[in-house]
């Protein structure tokens, strides 16, 4: 804990230590004193100042490297460090500024030019604190304000799918059991060296929830052409409009509602719009490919169609789940990202739990 009213003073001349204690204690410091490196650790260990008078030139560590291992330091790495030495060199300066120090008094020094330094050097570094208490309270409210965000845009996502599954029957095989499965691969992905950098808590939470919306588009096609066998040209080129309709209803959304989470409505965006395109190309409505199409949209692709597969359709009955792996697995590089599909063979057994 740092110590009000203490400034640590490194030097290996006893009388400069005296003299230097003299002024301190005229501004109304304790002084804590140090004859070398190894001695001014021994003393933040137990003490933290608010200032560092420190020497250069010292027996056992120079003062720049002792600077430098005091700014790596999480707990010594705020606290000022002037320089105190009677080396007189730009590159002595230079190193001694680079290594961390926010000050350089040459020796022979006057009294009157240290207070000044230690004037300047506590007060900035107090205003600094109040600066970083300022921005974490801000921040602590920022946090509160998205996670508020976030349940509201979930809360939306949730009433549209409840909308959907009103409609008939057939919608209950659109949306369903997709976003646990998305939850359940994507907290997998945070494990595998090919995706932790790119899966954080909150992009669990938002792939969840855009998942129970990637196909909501279908709440808008006829129920004739929902409960069809089988689609002609026209009816299949009407369907894949469906991914356009809720990505431009979001659009509208966002317009008109300023609090809309950004971060969310990118991955909701992407799913929805995206995700029947196919690894190699093939997909719709852009024909993107490999990691042109966005991570959401890959792993919804994956989702989606196994979900799909394991479930009865108006136009099949479901299929055996080794069957269903067995077609994820060769449609990787074709029709899914490959990594995605390794992960779903060997966690897909966790949905059935």
């Amino acid at each position: 804990m740092e110590a009000v009213n203490k400034i640590l003073l490194v030097d290996d001349v006893d009388m400069n230590l005296v003299i230097l204690s003299q002024i301190v204690e005229e501004m109304n410091f304790v002084p804590l004193c140090a004859s070398s490196a190894t001695e001014a650790l021994e003393v933040l260990r137990n003490d933290l100042p608010q200032l560092i008078l420190l020497d250069i030139s010292m027996p056992d560590m120079s003062g720049v490297e002792l600077c430098k291992l005091l700014k790596k330091d999480v707990f010594t790495r705020d606290i000022p460090v002037i320089f105190i030495s009677a080396i007189d060199s730009y590159d002595q300066m230079a190193a001694a500024l680079e290594a961390g120090g926010v000050d350089y008094i040459r020796k022979p020094f006057t009294p009157e030019n240290v207070k000044m330094r230690i004037t300047i050097h506590i007060k900035m570094r107090n205003m600094q604190k109040e600066v970083e208490d300022v921005n974490k309270k801000l921040n602590q409210v920022i946090k509160k304000q998205m996670e508020v965000s976030r349940n509201r845009d979930r809360i939306f996502a949730i009433g549209f799918e409840n909308m959907v599954m009103k409609k008939d029957v057939v919608s209950k095989h659109i949306l369903g059991s997709e976003s646990g499965i998305a939850r359940i691969i994507t907290q997998a992905m945070q494990f595998s060296d090919v995706f932790e950098e790119d899966i954080t808590e909150s992009f669990i939470q938002d792939m969840e929830a855009a998942a129970t919306m990637h196909d909501a588009g279908l709440f808008m096609m006829p129920e004739s052409i929902m409960t069809s066998k089988e689609l002609t040209a026209e009816e299949r080129k009407l369907i894949e409009r469906h991914v356009f309709w809720v990505d431009e209803y979001l659009d509208i959304v966002k317009l008109h509602n300023n609090e809309f989470n950004d971060d969310y409505y990118d991955i909701l965006s992407q799913v929805v719009k995206y995700h029947h395109e196919r690894y190699d190309g093939s997909g719709y409505p852009y024909g993107l490919k490999g990691k042109e199409i966005p991570l959401a949209a890959r792993i919804m692709a994956v989702v989606d169609v196994y979900e799909a597969l394991v479930n009865d359709r108006v136009y099949r009955k479901a299929l055996p789940v080794e069957e269903a792996i067995k077609f994820m697995v060769d449609g990787k590089n074709t029709l899914f990202d490959p990594d995605i599909v390794d992960i779903l063979v060997k966690i897909h057994k966790r949905f059935e739990k």
